[in-house]
């Protein structure tokens, strides 16, 4: 009797495409920003982009590496919109400091901007995810993306308020970030709540916001160092 042999023909994982990494980003931003960072599979993000299972790994190295090159695509030009509004009022008030308000308004105005753009509100919701979930890329993102710019910033406002302590700087700046992302994300619970009478809307919320965080950080000139 004679056996026959069935050769199995090798698994041929087919040539990852070089245009694929674009549509792998844009799948990942969508599904972070909707689902959250660690609810979010490599299998989901390629099945989305309609790219092979191994396209991540090729293109990206890790599904972290992935997370940190879509933060990276959203907080590059908002930080780059900042920093030319801010040397752009540097340069008008030179060689005087800039004025408070002023100083606030260019570091509130893109932000707040792009969370009420319907077509860049998906970035809003993305870089505010990454500052609620925890995960070893968020460290990564601070160090090299945030901190660059606050640095810059915090230069400025000592200009400004040379006799405010700059622990009680970063800490107004830190309640002012704090309120937007509050109040963008519960716009519709103040509408409801004010009964209609407060609306979300950029310059009236603008306002606001420079109004709060001015109170905030004249009242600590009066605090010592």
């Amino acid at each position: 009797m004679f056996r026959t042999i069935v050769r199995m023909k090798p698994t041929v994982e087919p040539p990852i495409d070089p245009s694929s990494a674009e549509r792998v980003l844009e799948a990942a931003e969508v599904l972070f920003a909707t689902h959250g960072f660690e609810a979010t599979s490599v299998r989901a993000i390629t099945a989305a982009a309609k790219v092979h299972l191994s396209a991540v790994n090729y293109h990206f190295g890790s599904k972290e590496n992935l997370i940190i090159e879509v933060l990276r695509r959203a907080i590059r030009p908002l930080n780059a919109r900042r920093l030319a509004l801010l040397e752009s009022s540097i340069t008008q008030h030179s060689p005087q400091a800039v004025p408070l308000p002023e100083l606030l308004e260019t570091m509130l105005r893109p932000c707040l901007e792009m969370s009420l753009d319907p077509e860049r509100r998906q970035i809003f919701h993305l870089l505010e995810r990454s500052m609620s979930e925890e995960g070893n890329f968020i460290r990564e993102i601070l160090e090299t993306e945030w901190l660059p710019m606050v640095q810059r910033y915090m230069s400025e406002y000592q200009r400004t308020l040379p006799d405010v302590p700059a622990d009680e700087i970063h800490w107004c700046i830190h309640f002012t970030i704090g309120a937007m992302i509050h109040t963008v994300r519960h716009s519709t619970d103040l509408e409801a709540l004010s009964q209609g009478r407060c609306r979300l809307e950029t310059e009236a919320c603008l306002e606001r916001l420079i109004r709060f965080a001015c109170a905030g950080l004249e009242r600590a000139r009066s605090l010592k160092p």
